[in-house]
């Protein structure tokens, strides 16, 4: 039985010193390994009682905030200074010094088993909290620096700056004064001004919203710790320096630590140092543990000794500003365009400019203008073309990625995807097969044991045998004639029912013992989830231990969960009720080897020595009448993949207790078993083990992680031949209900679903059909489902006639994984792949979009991935896909429109300028848009309609085309369509007003030829330009709420509503074009309109909505045949 002090502190790690030998603690409850360990290490339990008294006098002294450090370190036996220097460089000198690991917890007031004691305020004031520093972020001004370095700007602003300066000449020193000369330059300048400060604004709210997601993703990330003698799970950020932490592979190490107890621990350093090696650690050759690096085998505990900013990560940290996301696929495709039609748009400015710079001097060469006035009249010219510059370069496409991309994050974090690479959201629009996981993401990870059979006793089922003394009550329950019917039911009722007379007859030191293999052959724990919870847990559980159960708060909530292996807390789950918990076995048990389960193996097995006066003569009944077994006996469990287990086995329980000779009849009736429960979408996990000759191993224990390479892992698993079967269950992880919903809209998307288990190609089988991957039909394609082990074997060749059909793969490892992404995406597929583990990674690596498990994912996992499924939820995924369209739809949308706009833009004020200089003589040429209306239209067109178009909502339809290919051109045929058809609309219109209006207002382009004074000239050519510029505005207006719809969608309207910054930018620019017309005279160049005026402008540039209805029912002629 266990001590009582064991059964008062149930959540002790059971890696932790047994309680017996807390009066000589060195560092775990094995024998051989306390000794090794006390000679080196010479940990021991530290004393804390006058830790509170220094906890007061810190808080006596922390009136200067500078002193708080120094003195809070003082109530400590160390300093943050001089753990830095014991760290960087790694000194076991100056480790020794401090009396090793031992002295740290002891310097630190920590306790290697008990961990931590409240209060914290004392310990966070001398060493910090674990909040790491974040990246210095660049202010508004920075981005205000940035915008003002455009070249086309700063040409701009001199040329402002010139004609400001000529325009204050011309109202205090000219002859014919002109007191509003410099308004011109002015209104240029604060247009400029306008434009960056809405620039800056926009990058700085887009770091605002990536540095928000950032923060979002620190917070996930949780790591136990020992607190208070409990187990217990916090935030990352709530470590503390002198917390006991538990690592794992796969770990990202939360803070710098030293190792306490580690089971063959290494780690990979290349972060902090760049070499690639290995390194293994323990806590007598290399204790020392860093920040920010993986735990790549192993488990163990450390001793937290810096914290955020003082650990080493933390220092890089701190060092590094913020940088910048790399340009996605899509961004850096369309700051290419953009650079070409900034080229193009470049050419013609400087072209027009020398152009109408000619036609100038030829017409006014004799007009005796004095050398002002012709240094205005070009710089005029020159203004124009650099303006058209301005409007030319679409600054807005890489601008509408941008938003759009950080619009759907924040937006797809409400759909339970946290998005760690910018690129990810885009690619995964255009996925074109899913490669996932089975457990957590198309089931729901509650795993429970429903059927079974301990000690040829089956259970779970209705037709019970309970009379049968031998195995043919196996036999009876397990064929497949009368199994079948009976297995169903139980899978609906979703619970594994245990009658009272189950297992009666069965003596109860077999039934134990058979419980203990599950107990202790297992990594999975109960830990107290919440830390202001804890007093009150580890008391309920003081209580529980006693009667075998969960523990229970007040309310009737579990005030403690059980983390691991979903499959090993299902056992443990299963083993409770049948009343024998697990904290007692483990408390009693001392581990000598364990090799853990990895996907080679399909099992895990652990070699424990159990004292004798624990074992309640299990020997005597299992072997009764055979050999007796020695009173130092160590016993192998070993459980794992049913069909593997059940095939090293050559003995069995009977249903009387006893270990007999396994038959081909039984191991047949057993398989037969197993065939069943699989082909009921059930896991099916075998149970069994052996005694082994030798006693407990000076050696201590160890954890074996590579088989392949380590010699002692091949020698353990040969001794995992000649097991004795001690029974098989069937676990159910019942199908997520959303996830046949999300299969069938992937497949309608044009996106292939392929499901990638470690479960048998029978359950496999059964779990795709269920989730309707594939068809319920037993007719399926010849390479539809496949095996790992066959998967292995296929040539180059056969590998391209295999992929296109199949979607199982079963009994597969993580490198089959990262070959199926591999080979897939050398077919030409984009590719998406799941994963949770540690072994994951190279395959979240290789695929286009990695996404792993928010709940379920490793560190490492996490790290390897572009997506993180915080619900690890396959329906989750395919909304990923619709936002991954959204984005690209948005950005097609607001090309679409600019590239309209800046096509009409340019032309309209080339050939108006050119008519002006060709038809009036003697004066200067001038254009249907002044600068200042460019600079107007470059806003509207560039950041508003760029923030307008890229937050539309998504919508399911978005999933009922094929996803776009890797080669297909951003500007579709559906899009040149509209872009050419509205362009030559809207300047035929803009033209035919510019030319019609001010011929049916005074005589036409009489008044530019004969010259009617230049007043005349001026009103009706500032009537005209107003007019164009109206006209133009509205048309751009009108064409943006066209552009919502590519393609041969009709309604332009829909989900408007849905998106109300799109009608506020819309409707905020209708406001803001109607003062500009009215009130804006003197700056814009304009005139007031009358009612008929604003009728003429609003109907010219309302007709772009039925002209795109027009043009999209329009046939498409020259459509390439695809």
């Amino acid at each position: 039985m266990a001590s009582n002090e064991s059964a008062n502190n149930p959540t002790k790690d059971w890696l932790a010193p047994d309680s017996t030998q807390r009066d000589n603690f060195s560092l775990a409850p094995f024998d051989g390994l306390n000794r090794k360990l006390t000679a080196h290490s010479d940990i021991s339990n530290v004393d804390t009682v006058s830790f509170h008294s220094q906890v007061d006098l810190v808080k006596e002294s922390a009136v200067d905030m500078d002193t708080v450090p120094r003195t809070a370190s003082a109530a400590f036996g160390l300093t943050p200074d001089e753990i830095l220097d014991m760290i960087d460089p790694k000194s076991p000198e100056k480790l020794t010094a401090f009396g090793g690991v031992s002295g740290i917890i002891r310097r630190l007031h920590s306790n290697a088993e008990n961990g931590l004691s409240e209060p914290f305020d004392a310990r966070t004031a001398a060493f910090g909290d674990n909040t790491m520093p974040a990246a210095v972020l660049r202010s508004f001004w920075d981005f205000a620096k940035e915008a003002l370095k455009d070249r086309t700007l700063i040409i701009l602003l001199i040329a402002a700056f010139a004609e400001v300066a000529i325009g204050i000449y011309k109202s205090v020193f000219a002859e014919d004064k002109d007191p509003l000369g410099f308004i011109d330059g002015l209104a240029i300048i604060i247009a400029v001004v306008v434009i960056v400060l809405i620039s800056s604004v926009n990058d700085y709210r887009k770091q605002s919203q990536f540095q928000q997601l950032n923060s979002f993703s620190s917070s996930l990330s949780r790591v136990q710790v020992t607190r208070n003698g409990a187990n217990i799970q916090i935030k990352t950020t709530e470590l503390l320096v002198g917390d006991i932490c538990h690592i794992t592979a796969g770990d990202l190490l939360p803070a710098d630590g030293l190792v306490i107890q580690a089971f063959n621990v290494s780690t990979d350093e290349s972060a902090m140092t760049g070499e690639s090696v290995t390194l293994n650690k323990d806590a007598v050759n290399d204790p020392f543990l860093f920040s920010g690096t993986k735990v790549v085998n192993g488990v163990g505990r450390m001793v937290v000794i810096a914290t955020g900013r003082n650990s080493m990560n933390g220092r890089l940290m701190a060092a590094l500003e913020a940088a910048e996301p790399e340009p996605t696929p899509l961004q850096f495709k369309l700051g290419g365009l953009a650079d070409v039609i900034a080229k193009f748009g470049t050419y013609i400015a400087v072209g027009m400019f020398v152009a109408l710079a000619i036609l100038y001097g030829i017409f006014h060469r004799n007009d005796g203008k004095s050398v002002v006035k012709i240094v205005n009249d070009i710089i005029n010219l020159f203004i124009i073309a650099i303006t058209l510059v301005v409007v030319a370069v679409p600054e807005g496409l890489p601008l509408a990625v941008t938003i759009s991309l950080a619009h759907a994050t924040l937006k797809m974090l409400k759909d339970n995807n946290l998005v760690r690479h910018l690129k990810a959201c885009e690619t995964m629009g255009n996925a074109t097969t899913i490669c996932s996981d089975k457990t957590g993401t198309l089931t729901q990870n509650k795993m429970t044991v429903v059927v079974g059979v301990i000690a040829c006793r089956p259970f779970g089922t209705e037709n019970l045998s309970t009379n049968s003394n031998d195995e043919t009550a196996l036999i009876d329950m397990f064929t497949k004639r009368t199994a079948d019917k009976a297995i169903k039911n139980t899978v609906r009722n979703a619970d594994a029912t245990i009658q009272p007379d189950t297992f009666s007859g069965l003596p109860d030191a077999v039934l134990s013992h058979i419980a203990r293999s599950m107990n202790v052959n297992s990594t999975a724990e109960e830990v107290v989830t919440d830390a202001a919870e804890q007093a009150a847990a580890v008391a309920a559980q003081t209580e529980a231990i006693s009667k075998d159960k969960k523990s229970r708060k007040g309310d009737g909530k579990p005030a403690t969960e059980f983390i691991g292996s979903k499959t090993e807390v299902a056992l443990l789950e299963f083993t409770q009720k049948l009343g024998r918990g697990y904290k007692q076995d483990r408390d009693n048990s001392q581990v000598v080897e364990v090799i853990p389960f990895s996907s080679d193996r399909k099992r895990m097995s652990t070699i424990i020595h159990v004292p004798q006066e624990q074992r309640s003569g299990v020997e005597s009944v299992l072997f009764a009448g055979q050999t007796q077994i020695a009173a130092d006996t160590n016993w192998l469990f070993c459980k794992g993949a049913a069909e593997l287990v059940v095939n090293l086995c050559d003995r069995y329980v009977n249903a009387e207790g006893q270990v007999v000779p396994m038959t081909d009849a039984v191991r047949a009736e057993y398989e037969a078993a197993i065939e069943t429960m699989a082909s009921c979408a059930l896991r099916t996990i075998c149970v069994a083990f052996k005694p082994l000759s030798s006693g407990p191993s000076d050696s201590g224990p160890q954890i074996i992680v590579n088989e392949e390479t380590s010699a002692d892992a091949s020698e353990a698993a040969s001794d995992d031949s000649n097991l004795i079967l001690g029974g098989i269950v069937g676990i159910k992880d019942p199908i997520r209900p959303e996830v046949p919903a999300a299969v069938a809209d992937c497949i309608r998307a044009g996106v292939v679903v392929r499901m990638v288990t470690g479960d048998n190609i029978t359950t496999a089988r059964s779990i795709a059909k269920n989730a309707g991957i594939l068809p319920s039909t037993d007719a399926l394609p010849e390479y539809a489902v496949m095996d790992g082990p066959t998967f292995r074997k296929l040539t180059p060749e056969m590998m391209d006639i295999v992929l296109p059909q199949l979607r199982v793969l079963a009994r597969s490892s993580p490198l089959d994984k990262q070959v199926l992404v591999n080979n897939l995406k050398r077919l030409g597929e984009t590719v998406a792949v799941t994963g949770d583990g540690t072994n994951d990674a190279p395959a979240l690596k290789s695929a286009d979009v990695g996404f792993s498990m928010g709940i379920a994912g490793t560190e490492m996992a996490k790290e390897a991935s572009d997506i993180i499924l915080l619900d690890d939820n396959f329906a989750s995924l395919t909304k990923a896909i619709i936002w991954g369209r959204s984005v690209y739809d948005s950005v097609r949308k607001f090309l679409q429109f600019q590239l309209t706009v800046n096509i009409v833009a340019v032309i309209l004020t080339v050939v108006s300028s050119f008519l002006t200089s060709i038809f009036s003589e003697g004066k200067i040429p001038m254009s249907a848009l002044t600068a200042v209306q460019l600079l107007w239209v470059n806003l509207i067109m560039d950041t508003f309609a760029a923030l307008a178009l890229a937050t539309d909502p998504p919508t399911p339809e978005l999933l009922n085309r094929p996803p776009a290919r890797k080669s297909d051109s951003l500007i579709n045929y559906d899009m040149w369509k509209m872009i050419i058809g509205q362009s030559i609309f809207q300047i035929a219109a803009c033209l035919g007003l510019y030319c019609g209006k001010v011929a049916w207002i005074d005589g036409g382009m009489d008044v530019l030829v004969e010259g009617k004074g230049i007043d005349h000239f001026t009103d009706s050519y500032t009537l005209m330009g107003t007019l164009v510029f109206n006209t133009f505005v509205f048309c751009q207006l009108f064409n943006e709420i066209n552009c919502r719809v590519i393609g041969k969608d009709l309604n332009i309207f829909k989900n408007v509503n849905k998106n109300p910054l799109f009608m506020m930018i819309v409707g905020g620019s209708v406001v803001v074009q109607v003062v500009i017309v009215q009130f804006g005279g003197v700056v814009f160049k304009t005139t007031s309109l009358g009612g008929m005026d604003w009728l003429l402008c609003i109907g010219v540039a309302l007709i772009t909505l039925p002209l795109g209805a027009v043009i999209r029912l329009m046939p498409d002629f020259f459509r390439k045949q695809e």
